[in-house]
């Protein structure tokens, strides 16, 4: 049932969370802000208030926190604005 949970968080509600953010600035707070809702997210579903175990159940599901996403998803939309860019203008 966790499984399930997770796959849906993965691939519906993360998405959307960060939907746009690659293009933005943040700064360390809002990053951790938004691993708090991650983190949240397993406390309550596997009723534990312990980061370590957050942290290994995380781990073992091969789950990212969003900030780890996040980075990923910044250097993509970076490199591909850097080959789709050239004197300062877009191709078309």
């Amino acid at each position: 049932m966790e499984e399930v949970i997770l796959e849906l968080i993965k691939r519906k509600c993360i998405p959307i969370l960060l939907y746009g953010l690659e293009a933005c600035h943040l700064i360390k707070a809002q990053l951790r802000s938004l691993d708090i809702f991650v983190n949240r997210l397993f406390m309550k579903l596997f009723r534990t208030n312990n980061i370590e175990i957050v942290k290994c159940c995380q781990y073992y599901l091969d789950f990212n926190l969003p900030s780890e996403m996040l980075a990923k998803r910044t250097d993509k939309f970076e490199e591909t604005f850097k080959n789709n860019c050239t004197f300062g203008k877009f191709l078309i």
